[in-house]
């Protein structure tokens, strides 16, 4: 669920609030982020970025965030322009 929230965090450009309120609202994040189901309750606060930070601890934190930042970089330089794009 971390590893998604953190995606969707950089992808979209969100602080740790935003996140959350977009996880509960949107169900297509909810199924990006793991969950089985729909739910209109946040899955986790948005203190939970800086207690996994804590946890992991702050340099092994850097990497986990700089190797996600990373595959979001690679994964748009590597994807196809659409029909749309293609054509202009």
């Amino acid at each position: 669920m971390v590893i998604g929230a953190v995606v969707i965090k950089h992808q979209l450009c969100f602080s740790d609030r935003e996140t959350v309120l977009q996880i509960r609202e949107d169900p297509y994040c909810q199924h990006f982020v793991g969950l089985s189901g729909y739910q209109m309750d946040a899955p986790f606060a948005p203190s939970l970025f800086v207690e996994i930070c804590k946890r992991m601890g702050q340099s092994v934190f850097e990497v986990f965030h700089g190797a996600v930042i990373d595959a979001l970089v690679k994964y748009k330089g590597k994807k196809k322009p659409s029909h749309s794009e293609s054509t202009r």
